[in-house]
């Protein structure tokens, strides 16, 4: 729960619809990451535009530190980290996303982010037609029956 007011909630999420309570609208799992590695990261204070999430933060900094995560340990296979790392985007702002597929859950809201497209819905009820194209500006493309439960 958000310990503020919940206009304030609103706001912080703007100009996505949601607050943090709110997987299926992209208030809930938008937000800014600031990445700071002086002498490394040529455009110092230039905007990125890949799709990430939470799960890729560890798997750049075991990149950044050089540390390869073992495939077994004591005899048990591991399971792969899911996120990718950001380097890539470091000193390629136009390079090609490589975080393709992601689900939000949280509170019976879903979502899930495909290749540039998003999809949600609300409180565990079906999922809705509205396969959208998306950008970081809030502009949605309706594409009408592209999602289909």
């Amino acid at each position: 729960m958000n310990h503020y007011a919940a206009a304030w909630a609103w706001a912080l999420s703007s100009p996505f619809q949601g607050t943090k309570q709110d997987a299926s609208h992209l208030g809930g799992t938008t937000d800014p990451l600031v990445i700071s590695w002086p002498g490394h990261i040529k455009d110092a204070g230039g905007i990125r535009g890949q799709f990430s999430h939470v799960n890729d933060i560890a798997p750049t900094i075991y990149d950044i530190a050089g540390v390869k995560l073992p495939e077994e340990v004591d005899s048990v296979k591991q399971i792969p980290l899911e996120g990718k790392s950001l380097i890539y985007t470091f000193d390629n702002p136009n390079a090609p996303t490589r975080h393709t597929l992601q689900y939000f859950t949280t509170s019976g809201n879903r979502a899930i982010y495909k290749d540039g497209w998003w999809a949600g819905n609300r409180y565990h009820s079906t999922w809705r037609p509205h396969f959208r194209r998306l950008t970081r500006t809030r502009t949605l493309t309706f594409i009408p029956g592209s999602f289909t439960t």
